[in-house]
């Protein structure tokens, strides 16, 4: 309908002139309207009308990528979306999300393959579409711009595809303005609506369509899942495809008792933002299991999931034979727990979830939904505890089926409900979410006041009860930050137990305790530059570093020059070829192998050797020793090592004095710092004294603090002993291994995200 834009931006003050389908939204329209005509467009220019719904995946959890399918269906929420037309090549697209002259709520954005993107702003996906759209049909032709405004009633970011439906917005408002789907070159390489949505997907996942090359895209890897729902969408349907290439398998009826009742979580979804690495992951997961299968098969070509799967003859009996490939290769649980989440989803919950709705059967619509949420919270550990939380306390309330949706790590969650109960249940389920608590935080270890055992920082605040606690400023303002322990994959994370020992001590701990610690630990962890070779490749791996020598030819170049000069990385065929890390040390094992193994890893191995010398060093002058075993040993313990380094040397094959005289003029070395280090070893254990406390002679009697500085010291030797043998005994290290595993899974006391989030959003989506 031709609508000029002066009468769009009264129609509010219209009587029965609108039509039908513009009865829910035409408050979004007049807004669109007046910020157009704020950009001096005027009144009577012709304008055009664009509907963009949002969506709900109902099944289908990261399978469209995989040639999967999903169970869809749109929404009554999303984007309106007006345009009026230019006469240039220039596409100027203005967000009601921004106030009126807020110049960053409008984009101008040439109509040319050369342009710039804005990565984790709103017109990433407007410039995206229009680059890939200029490429594609703009070469022959010069592409036409228009002036657009966008309004949209859906919650950003909230998993219900408003990334998407942008990208269909856009092609929606050029292909009004070009005609773009009624050229040849088009309808030669998109002779279908399917290959269209499939077409869309391309341009924001940045692949190739066909003949119709690719670029970019946004930066995530995804299908069509989300574009084929918004432009196949019908009301009251839902819909089966699958993809790659995409087919419509089934359409079902929605019962009419039924509604989804939808909350936000609050939590941002943005999948190009700090969560498109493990967005990604899930992705790279499932493309790589699939090259795997199609090599071991012998098939010639890379292999989708779903298409493994049906090659493989379908059925428990495909799951199991493609679960043992995935399983014996190097990341194997990872890619076998991948595969698993994609076959359950794929074979069992989206067919069976479908069938349910045809007949409305709801006991099985809510057992099979369940598995659903509980299988792809395992395979692809991206539901975060809100999304856990919403759907489980759904289901208590009486809904039939509830589960998580999206790309994860935030979004939204559906649950089915009846109609006649849809307001109830929302209440009820908004009034729950609401019961979160709240608290502030300072970050640090709590400070303990000895008197009255509160703590001296502000512990907690919440909406129903507060600790009045009093502020230790000038305290805090004198430690150096937290002190650290690292487990597993937590990295600086405070562990409770530990924060509670370390808590009722004093600030000792961390100027003379801690450094030996950190020192002490075990470097089987990969640095953060491998923490993406370490999601896709070596995700339950106990040695990390030594995976990722597993797995060398495919590690980035800063990963390599962070680990490659390790032991466990070059010397990891050796280790899995010789040693049992759990019965004797690495470099124990491969001193009596050096004659087998390559000269990289020997290189590794003797280089590792004398930082070993040298590290020793560093704990001798920062471990606080009495006064008498200093007078005894003035200058460490180097030759007691030197005996124990020339009988290990004794036993290796590898002839030659070159070895022997380098690690003999380390240990020289590290006697020679050692003996320099004396007078900074003595300030610091004068420091220590005189934080513990006076000597025993002239120690005040019970009735003063000597208890506690006495405990204090006997808490410090203890810590130091516990610390040495974790680190220097072979038992000790097997339990320091144990422990490490145990508490991979742990929460942090710190360093948590906040829990402070607006609002759940909450609506009747009536289909």
């Amino acid at each position: 309908m031709a609508l000029s834009l002066g009468r769009l931006a009264n129609l509010l003050d219209t009587q029965g002139s609108q039509p039908s389908w513009l009865s829910e939204k035409f408050g979004l329209i007049v807004q669109a309207a007046k910020r157009l005509l704020d950009l001096d467009i005027h009144e009577s220019t012709p304008c055009r009308v664009f509907w963009i719904p949002g969506r709900i995946e109902v099944v289908g959890k990261h399978t469209d990528y995989a040639g999967g399918r999903s169970l869809l269906c749109a929404i009554n929420r999303g984007f309106c979306v007006l345009a009026t037309d230019r006469q240039d090549a220039l596409l100027r697209a203005v967000s009601l999300q921004f106030k009126a002259g807020d110049k960053d709520g409008i984009v101008e954005v040439p109509l040319t393959t050369s342009l710039e993107v804005r990565q984790n702003h709103w017109s990433l996906y407007i410039t995206t579409a229009a680059r890939r759209l200029s490429q594609n049909f703009g070469q022959k032709q010069q592409l036409l711009g228009c002036d657009v405004a966008i309004a949209c009633d859906l919650p950003p970011a909230s998993g219900m595809s408003t990334s998407s439906a942008l990208i269909c917005a856009m092609f929606m408002v050029l292909d009004a303005r070009n005609l773009i789907r009624q050229r040849p070159e088009f309808q030669a390489a998109l002779p279908t609506d399917e290959a269209f949505y499939e077409y869309l997907g391309c341009i924001e996942n940045g692949q190739s369509c066909g003949e119709l090359t690719g670029d970019q895209g946004v930066g995530t890897f995804g299908g069509s899942e989300d574009h084929t729902a918004i432009m196949a969408s019908q009301r009251g349907a839902l819909k089966v495809f699958s993809y790659k290439p995409t087919r419509l398998e089934r359409s079902i009826t929605m019962p009419p008792h039924l509604l989804f009742a939808v909350a936000s979580s609050g939590l941002l979804a943005e999948k190009t933002g700090d969560k498109m690495e493990s967005y990604n992951d899930a992705a790279t997961l499932a493309l790589n299991a699939g090259r795997i299968v199609a090599k071991d098969q012998g098939w010639g070509e890379d292999a989708d999931l779903a298409t493994c799967i049906q090659r493989c003859g379908g059925g428990l009996d495909a799951c199991d034979r493609i679960a043992k490939i995935l399983r014996s290769q190097p990341a194997g649980e990872a890619l076998e727990a991948r595969f698993k989440q994609f076959f359950t989803e794929n074979e069992e919950c989206v067919p069976g979830v479908a069938q349910a709705f045809s007949v409305a059967d709801e006991a099985s619509l809510g057992a099979i939904v369940d598995r659903s949420q509980s299988a792809g919270d395992a395979g692809l550990q991206n539901l975060v505890a809100e999304t856990r939380w919403l759907p489980a306390e759904a289901r208590r309330l009486g809904a039939i089926a509830a589960s998580a949706f999206g790309a994860g790590f935030g979004g939204s969650v559906w649950a089915l409900v009846h109609a006649t109960e849809s307001s109830d249940f929302i209440c009820k389920w908004k009034e729950a979410y609401l019961k979160v608590a709240f608290v502030s935080v300072f970050p640090g270890l709590l400070d303990f006041d000895h008197n009255n055992e509160l703590p001296n920082n502000a512990w907690s605040r919440s909406c129903t009860s507060r600790v009045n606690a009093r502020q230790d400023w000038g305290r805090r303002r004198g430690r150096k930050g937290p002190v650290q322990f690292e487990f597993g994959n937590d990295r600086g994370k405070v562990r409770i137990k530990a924060a509670q020992t370390m808590s009722s001590m004093d600030n000792v701990v961390q100027e003379v305790v801690a450094p030996v610690i950190h020192q002490m630990q075990p470097a089987s962890m990969a640095p953060l530059s491998c923490q993406q070779e370490v999601s896709s490749l070596c995700p339950k791996a106990r040695s990390q570093i030594h995976c990722l020598g597993q797995n060398s030819g495919v590690i980035s170049d800063s990963c390599r020059r962070d680990v490659g000069k390790s032991v466990p990385f070059r010397c990891s065929s050796a280790i899995d070829k010789y040693c049992d890390i759990l019965k004797a040390g690495i470099l124990d094992c491969l001193h009596k192998h050096m004659d087998d193994v390559g000269a990289d890893c020997k290189d590794a191995v003797l280089a590792t050797s004398k930082a070993i010398t040298a590290m020793n060093t560093v704990k001798a002058a920062a471990t606080p020793a009495p006064q008498a075993l200093l007078a005894q040993h003035p200058a460490g313990r180097a030759s007691d090592r030197e005996k124990t380094l020339d009988s290990k040397l004794a036993s290796l094959t590898t002839k030659g004095p070159s070895v022997v005289s380098m690690i003999k003029d380390a240990e020289r070395q590290a006697e020679d710092q050692l003996a320099k280090d004396a007078d900074k070893i003595e300030s610091l254990l004068s420091q220590m004294s005189q934080k513990i406390g006076p000597k025993p002679s002239t120690a005040p009697r019970l009735g003063s603090h000597s208890w506690w500085t006495s405990y204090n010291a006997l808490a410090i030797l203890l810590l130091l002993a516990l610390a040495y043998f974790l680190t220097q005994t072979d038992e000790g290290r097997k339990v320091w291994h144990r422990m490490r595993m145990a508490m991979r899974d742990g929460q942090p006391l710190l360093g948590k995200k906040d829990l402070e989030m607006p609002f759940p959003y909450d609506n009747e989506v009536q289909l």
